[in-house]
Protein backbone atom coordinates (compact mmCIF):
# COMPACT_ATOMS: atom_id res chain seq x y z
CA UNK A 1 0.00 0.00 0.00
CA UNK A 2 1.43 3.34 -1.03
CA UNK A 3 1.58 5.83 1.81
CA UNK A 4 0.90 9.49 1.29
CA UNK A 5 -0.20 12.48 3.26
CA UNK A 6 -3.60 14.10 3.35
CA UNK A 7 -4.07 17.84 3.31
CA UNK A 8 -6.94 20.10 4.23
CA UNK A 9 -6.96 23.85 3.72
CA UNK A 10 -9.14 26.35 5.55
CA UNK A 11 -9.15 30.12 5.14
CA UNK A 12 -6.60 30.48 7.95
CA UNK A 13 -4.47 27.35 8.04
CA UNK A 14 -3.41 24.24 6.15
CA UNK A 15 -3.21 20.94 7.98
CA UNK A 16 -1.33 17.84 6.82
CA UNK A 17 -1.38 14.33 8.28
CA UNK A 18 1.00 11.55 7.32
CA UNK A 19 1.51 8.76 6.65
CA UNK A 20 -1.85 7.74 5.31
CA UNK A 21 -2.53 4.88 5.69
CA UNK A 22 -0.65 4.33 8.95
CA UNK A 23 0.18 1.40 11.19
CA UNK A 24 0.53 3.53 14.29
CA UNK A 25 2.21 6.92 14.30
CA UNK A 26 0.66 9.95 12.61
CA UNK A 27 2.32 13.30 12.13
CA UNK A 28 0.07 16.35 12.10
CA UNK A 29 1.53 19.55 10.69
CA UNK A 30 -0.14 22.97 10.67
CA UNK A 31 1.04 25.46 8.09
CA UNK A 32 0.42 29.12 8.95
CA UNK A 33 0.55 28.16 12.64
CA UNK A 34 -0.27 31.15 14.82
CA UNK A 35 1.02 30.73 18.40
CA UNK A 36 -1.70 33.11 19.61
CA UNK A 37 -4.45 30.80 18.32
CA UNK A 38 -5.68 27.72 20.16
CA UNK A 39 -5.78 24.66 17.91
CA UNK A 40 -7.82 21.75 19.23
CA UNK A 41 -7.64 18.36 17.57
CA UNK A 42 -10.07 15.49 17.91
CA UNK A 43 -9.68 11.98 16.53
CA UNK A 44 -12.90 10.03 15.95
CA UNK A 45 -13.52 6.44 14.85
CA UNK A 46 -15.95 5.48 12.09
CA UNK A 47 -18.81 5.36 14.62
CA UNK A 48 -18.17 8.93 15.76
CA UNK A 49 -16.61 7.94 19.08
CA UNK A 50 -13.91 10.34 20.22
CA UNK A 51 -10.63 8.47 20.64
CA UNK A 52 -8.37 11.43 21.45
CA UNK A 53 -8.61 15.17 22.02
CA UNK A 54 -5.68 17.51 22.48
CA UNK A 55 -4.41 21.03 21.92
CA UNK A 56 -1.56 21.77 19.54
CA UNK A 57 0.92 24.22 21.05
CA UNK A 58 3.45 23.81 18.24
CA UNK A 59 3.07 23.57 14.48
CA UNK A 60 3.80 19.83 14.42
CA UNK A 61 2.89 16.90 16.63
CA UNK A 62 3.15 13.11 16.46
CA UNK A 63 0.41 10.92 17.92
CA UNK A 64 0.61 7.19 18.55
CA UNK A 65 -2.55 5.39 17.48
CA UNK A 66 -0.99 1.92 17.54
CA UNK A 67 -3.56 0.76 20.10
CA UNK A 68 -6.49 1.82 17.88
CA UNK A 69 -8.25 -0.91 15.92
CA UNK A 70 -7.93 -0.93 12.14
CA UNK A 71 -10.48 1.60 10.93
CA UNK A 72 -10.93 4.92 9.16
CA UNK A 73 -10.52 7.83 11.57
CA UNK A 74 -11.66 11.40 11.18
CA UNK A 75 -9.33 14.10 12.43
CA UNK A 76 -10.90 17.47 13.16
CA UNK A 77 -8.72 20.54 13.73
CA UNK A 78 -10.33 23.74 15.03
CA UNK A 79 -8.88 27.15 15.77
CA UNK A 80 -12.03 28.74 17.17
CA UNK A 81 -13.11 30.04 13.75
CA UNK A 82 -12.09 27.57 11.05
CA UNK A 83 -12.47 23.79 11.06
CA UNK A 84 -10.36 21.34 9.07
CA UNK A 85 -11.63 17.77 8.68
CA UNK A 86 -9.95 14.83 7.00
CA UNK A 87 -9.67 11.06 7.27
CA UNK A 88 -6.80 8.68 7.88
CA UNK A 89 -6.74 4.91 7.66
CA UNK A 90 -5.23 2.82 10.46
CA UNK A 91 -4.07 -0.59 9.19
Amino acid sequence: VEKSRCTYQTAKFIVHASPNPTTGLINILLENFNPESVYTVGIFDSFGNEKDNFTMTTSEITRDITSYKNDTYTIIVKDGVDVGTFKIVKM
